[in-house]
């Protein structure tokens, strides 16, 4: 018999719970486990790992819905449904972002109940079964292209138009062009010799109407102009309708064969073209570092006679600040390392020195043992000129920069810093010079690693620019525009970050969306807590009919009172937006003496009186104060002292209440922060934090000796 499949409730309404357990238990499913917090949730679905959670946004505890929703579906690959009475478009976002398998909004029926579980049950199944078979053909491919880039012969992919679908890593080295280069190119055009095309074009045509395999030679081209001879095997690859779909080809390079061949039956005529044909000086040295050739154009180069060179090591031509690294890269060169170009100066006849860019390769005979090193010379004096005046452009750009007002900076790929301008110097006092050079983020932000979300990062990831970042610093609000400036190769080479001072605008924004996030609040809070409070007392009411119970009766008064005072919190947080005002003075102790006649039940004690800087909300700040201490803190003596406390008034708050623990001191004034079974909406205290802000002042919390709790208000003197 198959096993029922166990359900997890997390719902922190007992009474919802416990109809919730009933139906699914007449469904034929199980469910081991009802808990009311995240942290209960999180403990039982690692104990039990049952096959889906039901799961209520609002819960008790420090974790909601959405976050321990997360947490479930990552550490334990467990299915959650979202149980709610109401969800607003921004708490949806962070729902999706959980992956949740369905959502159910209070109150619902059997059928949507029993709907929402068996659509997540299955839809959790075949999603588990469809990575099962990604995971298993992912392997498979992964061989496949591991064994073919791993190869150190040739494999090449060409498609029935002959474009170019692929190339292995040995391939690309050897042609010395990179994946994204090839993908896409004509590969007749594109790669072979000018001379092989129209053959190689027959082979190709042949391979499309016969389904047998090939074996020819042509010439491959690579970046820089060699010529690679390689001895393809093709075949051709049909698709089920007989059709050609693309042809593969592995190939072996023979080049270094056939050119040891040709080399030892023409090398004096070859030498002899080289230095005809060519403006820049060709040499090879034997493997002692001495010249056993030299073209004649090297007297051009340097003065001295290709005689002079001969059985001489060709260091003794070099400047000397030059010749150790020349040396170390011959040496590399004969034990097969690849030696890029690279630059040295050379000796000139008359005393000076010739700037040089060297491209060395290896020289082997016909069996392939390498015999020494061919190269060539180019005198490159025009292009040092070149960077010379490139130089120049740079100071004009720095110029430039130094007369804007807005803070600029321009990086490269590794996040160093190529230039900057006197307004970022001045924002982050540090001297040009010390900017210059150096990683972005650890000269202007002091970090040993790139910043979280780096627009710089972005820019040069996706080559398109990015604008309108807000950050914060130095006190100030700005919006960064980030841009890429040149390419290379496709990729963003250096790009450049103008911030733009928004301090002001901002500063009115945030004033505005406070009204306005203030006002959706209230909005949501009523439309969820009230609809919540609904469901129980009508969840309630069906169980008290089947089972009159006094307990049950005791819920539904309970629920009922508990939205009669969200609904006076609303009105008192609503009277709080909108007589917010311009401050004038207020006397604090009728404020205080005013709020006092609402608990005639409480011993009250007042010391002090001053003027305080304040709006008509003054009331409210004091009143919630009070009544947390009441409620909360279930004091029934308080104590209001008012003093200076240097040049601030302050008022002192002090109950013989239970306190408030240390761990949560620092959350009690945060919007929506609810603890213990008294806990509501959290406002209450947020309110008076927001109230002294406007007012200029500042409120915190302390302990009160011997026991209880001190809230203190510091307000703005009244001059």
């Amino acid at each position: 018999m198959d096993e029922k499949p166990k359900i997890l409730i997390v719902e922190d309404e007992r009474i919802i719970a416990l109809e919730t357990r009933y139906k699914l238990e007449s469904m034929g499913y199980d469910v081991p486990a009802i808990v009311s917090s995240g942290e209960e949730a999180i403990k039982k679905a690692e104990e039990l790992h049952p096959d889906l959670v039901l799961m209520d946004i609002i819960l008790q505890g420090e974790m909601d819905g959405v976050e321990t929703a997360g947490q479930i579906r990552t550490r334990f690959d467990i299915p959650v449904v979202y149980v709610t009475a109401n969800v607003s478009d921004a708490r949806l976002e962070d729902i999706t972002r959980t992956e949740p398998f369905g959502c159910l909004f209070k109150p619902f029926e059997d059928m949507e109940l029993h709907a929402a579980v068996e659509m997540a049950l299955y839809r959790y199944k075949m999603e588990k079964e469809l990575r099962e078979s990604g995971e298993k053909l992912r392997k498979e491919m992964n061989f496949t292209k591991t064994f073919i880039q791993a190869s150190p012969a040739f494999f090449v992919a060409i498609r029935a138009d002959g474009e170019t679908i692929m190339m292995n890593e040995s391939m690309l080295h050897a042609l010395g062009y990179t994946a994204n280069e090839v993908v896409g190119k004509d590969y007749i055009t594109s790669f072979v010799h000018e001379k092989d095309q129209e053959v190689f074009s027959k082979v190709f045509e042949k391979l499309t109407k016969l389904h047998e395999p090939t074996l020819n030679e042509n010439r491959v081209l690579t970046r820089d102009g060699r010529e690679l001879l390689v001895e393809w095997h093709g075949r051709p690859v049909f698709n089920e309708h007989g059709e050609f779909e693309y042809f593969f080809g592995t190939g072996i390079d023979i080049t270094d064969r056939r050119q040891a061949e040709k080399a030892l039956r023409d090398s004096e005529k070859k030498y002899r073209t080289l230095a005809e044909t060519t403006k820049d000086a060709t040499f090879v040295l034997d493997l002692d570092e001495k010249c056993t050739y030299v073209s004649p154009v090297i007297e051009k180069l340097t003065g001295y006679s290709w005689q002079d060179f001969l059985g001489h090591s060709f260091a003794e031509f070099i400047a000397p600040e030059y010749v150790k690294s020349t040396v170390e890269r011959f040496k590399e060169g004969l034990a097969g390392k690849y030696i890029s170009l690279y630059e040295i100066e050379m000796k000139h006849k008359d005393g000076g020195t010739v700037p040089i860019e060297l491209n060395v390769t290896s020289l082997p005979d016909a069996t392939g043992k390498t015999t020494g090193r061919i190269g060539v010379a180019r005198d490159i004096t025009e292009r040092k000129k070149v960077e010379e005046t490139l130089r120049k452009s740079e100071r004009e750009k720095s110029a430039i920069l130094d007369s804007m007002a807005e803070p600029v900076l321009h990086i490269d790929a590794d996040m160093k810093i190529l230039s900057t301008n006197r307004a970022m110097s001045k924002l982050f006092n540090l001297p040009l010079d010390k900017m210059k050079g150096r990683i972005c983020y650890e000269v202007l932000h002091n970090r040993n690693k790139l910043c979280g979300a780096c627009s710089m990062a972005e820019v040069f990831e996706t080559g398109k620019p990015r604008e309108s970042d807000v950050v914060s610093s130095f006190g100030k609000k700005w919006i960064l525009g980030s841009y890429p400036v040149s390419y290379e190769g496709g990729k963003v080479a250096s790009a450049i970050e103008i911030a733009h001072d928004i301090t002001t605008i901002m500063q009115a924004e945030a004033e505005i969306k406070s009204h306005q996030e203030h006002i959706t609040l209230i909005n949501q809070i009523l439309r969820h807590d009230l609809t919540n409070d609904l469901v129980v007392i009508q969840s309630a009411l069906n169980l008290y009919n089947k089972s009159p119970e006094e307990d049950l009766l005791q819920e539904i008064s309970s629920h009922t009172k508990k939205s009669l005072g969200l609904i006076n919190r609303m009105r008192e947080l609503e009277f709080f937006i909108s007589r917010h005002s311009n401050l004038k003075p207020h006397k604090v102790n009728d404020i205080i003496d005013e709020v006092i006649k609402n608990y005639p039940f409480i011993d009250f004690k007042t010391k002090g009186r001053g003027l305080v800087m304040a709006d008509d909300s003054l009331p409210s700040v004091i009143d919630n104060i009070v009544r947390n201490a009441v409620i909360h803190g279930k004091a029934d003596k308080i104590t209001i002292t008012t003093g200076r406390e240097r040049d601030m008034r302050e008022v002192r708050i002090a109950d013989n209440g239970t306190g408030i623990p240390d761990e949560i001191k620092a959350k009690v004034f945060e919007e929506g922060f609810i603890h213990g079974d008294t806990g509501h909406t959290g406002l209450g205290l947020h309110i008076v934090e927001k109230a002294m802000e406007n007012y200029g002042g500042y409120a915190y919390v302390e302990d009160n000796a011997p026991k209880g709790a001190v809230f203190v208000l510091r307000f703005r003197m009244v001059k």
